[in-house]
């Protein structure tokens, strides 16, 4: 991430970053393994193209400030949203 965010907030000075030309804000980037992808989807009993969707939508909200460092709510809560997200 390329920000320290809340989940829900806008990051302090984000117009600094915004481009000039599309008026958006990077947050960070991604990288995903397809390797990767491919052997949990395999573990999970599920399509590589569902876990890529998975691995996505977890990064995403990782680059937006969720996390899941411990079990408690942060967990839950990022757990929430990728299951809203999902089930859309």
């Amino acid at each position: 991430p390329m920000f320290n965010l809340t989940p829900g907030q806008l990051p302090e000075n984000w117009d600094e970053d915004m481009d000039a030309g599309t008026g958006l804000v990077p947050l960070g980037d991604m990288a995903i393994s397809l390797e990767r992808a491919k052997a949990q989807a395999a573990e999970y009993g599920h399509s590589v193209k569902r876990e890529v969707g998975y691995l996505t939508i977890h990064s995403i909200l990782h680059l937006l400030g969720y996390d899941h460092v411990d079990e408690g709510e942060m967990k839950r809560q990022m757990r929430e949203r990728e299951e809203a997200i999902l089930a859309e």
